[in-house]
């Protein structure tokens, strides 16, 4: 089980989610250290093996982090302006669990409203 909700399907290349976060304050967003240090706890709490990342403040505002895992990435780009950031992993392993993902994304960034999707890649 992968997601929480979505089995691994026999065939596949892997699980992709997407997290669509809005009503978050702007300070959370632009936090450019709780931002790096919350997704590296989400690659780890999910299962993941970190390989590397890279995060990136923008001026004025803004905050980019990229976890490259062994089992793939994780993403997490920020709008403070808007009160909105967008998340995604992809996971070509059956044992990650993007669930604690979700519950990371809710504890950390307490957002207004956090829309969900998981699309199952490269089945044939």
């Amino acid at each position: 089980m992968v997601n929480g909700e979505v089995a691994f399907p026999e065939g596949a290349l892997g699980l992709h989610t997407f997290w669509d976060i809005k009503g978050v304050k702007w300070e959370i967003l632009d936090d450019f250290d709780l931002i790096e240090k919350t997704m590296l706890e989400a690659a780890k709490s999910c299962g993941a093996t970190i390989l590397r990342h890279q995060s990136h403040r923008f001026e004025p505002h803004g905050v980019t982090v990229l976890v490259m895992l062994a089992e793939s990435h994780l993403s997490f780009h920020s709008w403070p302006e808007k009160g909105a950031a967008a998340v995604d992993l992809f996971s070509c392993s059956p044992k990650m669990d993007g669930e604690e993902v979700s519950r990371l994304i809710e504890k950390v960034f307490s957002p207004e409203t956090l829309g969900k999707r998981v699309m199952v890649r490269g089945r044939t």
